[in-house]
């Protein structure tokens, strides 16, 4: 009986760190989008149908590439017959669910993430640090 007393506060401390991390990662992924400029018109984010995540593939477990589709990866759209899986593209899955859009999953090198992020080739980022 103590074990388990002492298991689920253990589990509720561990899925609000995660929460809490989520909701950080994600709140700043978004706020770098903001600083594009005048180039999105507000009501085009409004109207927000395909969420762009840009990702190295290449960093499992955050991110890689399959050469087989699954119940759990996407496409990745500039690489045809690959698709992406790993930690970033099931959070990603979550917040395009939430917002109610599509995804299209567009490989990048880790060089040229921020890049394309300023470019406007991706609207979000999958970065670990």
């Amino acid at each position: 009986m103590k074990t388990i007393s002492f298991i689920l506060p253990f589990q509720k401390i561990v899925r609000r760190m995660i929460s809490v991390f989520l909701l950080v990662t994600l709140i700043g992924s978004l706020s770098a989008c903001a600083f594009k400029g005048s180039e999105t018109s507000e009501t085009e984010t409004q109207n927000l149908t395909v969420l762009r995540v840009g990702m190295e593939c290449a960093y499992a477990p955050n991110n890689w590439e399959e050469e087989s589709a699954s119940n759990t990866n996407l496409p990745i759209s500039n690489k045809k017959g690959f698709y992406a899986e790993g930690y970033d593209v099931q959070i990603a899955k979550l917040v395009c669910n939430a917002l109610d859009a599509d995804i299209e999953i567009v490989k990048l090198s880790w060089d040229g993430l921020l890049e394309a992020l300023n470019n406007g080739q991706s609207i979000w980022l999958s970065l670990v640090w």
